[in-house]
């Protein structure tokens, strides 16, 4: 079965996908304004900065990235996306079980890899509209050694709130490259085998290896 590449830059993916959510599903309603999306954001990257910067084990910086999970993407949509055709084709019970363990292999995947974050590093540049109801906030990512990264994030809201509905990085989507990771593996093993791939990955391995005879 393929595996799943997560990143060549992992460091700077946990920091990206650091910013998802998993709000409830919503109508979108009008796009959010410039200075909306730009405050969204800042506030956003604050709040990161402020769980992330202080000493922790794996699994504070768990909780504190599954919190951050919590409020900024819309995971739900963002699923829906990276499992593309396929979702018309799974059951009511299987997207849901890919939704979670989504959720949970971005943070697995990333949340272990989280360091410090220095609010700092990042920069808004601009804010744009696409689509209908969307805006793209442009931000450069500062880096130890080598040229700025630059993140797109695409923001839209739902009812009163805003949420990130996706990252681009260096223009490549993150969801759409997601999506043809899992497409590869459905086309070789279906949805099941997919669901089976993501819970291998998310579930923790047993600590005590069964004794054998002899």
């Amino acid at each position: 079965m393929p595996a799943i590449n997560t990143s060549k830059k992992p460091q700077l993916l946990a920091i990206v996908l650091l910013l998802c959510a998993l709000p409830g599903l919503a109508q979108a309603a009008d796009r959010p304004s410039t200075e909306e999306a730009k405050t969204f954001m800042r506030e956003l990257v604050m709040r990161a900065s402020a769980a992330l910067s202080g000493e922790g084990d794996i699994a504070s910086r768990e909780s504190a990235f599954r919190a951050l999970l919590a409020d900024g993407f819309h995971m739900p949509l963002i699923a829906r996306v990276a499992m593309g055709r396929f979702w018309k084709q799974s059951s009511k019970a299987e997207q849901a079980t890919f939704t979670q363990l989504f959720s949970e292999f971005i943070l697995k995947t990333y949340g272990a890899r989280l360091g410090g974050f220095d609010a700092a590093r990042f920069h808004v540049v601009d804010v744009i509209e696409r689509g209908n109801t969307d805006r793209l906030v442009r931000t450069q990512i500062e880096q130890d050694s080598g040229p700025a990264v630059k993140a797109g994030w695409r923001i839209r809201k739902f009812g009163a709130k805003l949420k990130i509905i996706d990252v681009s990085v260096e223009g490549i989507s993150m969801t759409l490259n997601q999506r043809r990771e899992f497409q590869t593996v459905m086309q070789r093993d279906g949805i099941t085998g997919l669901l089976e791939l993501l819970r291998a990955r998310v579930e923790p391995l047993p600590l005590d290896r069964p004794k054998q005879n002899g």
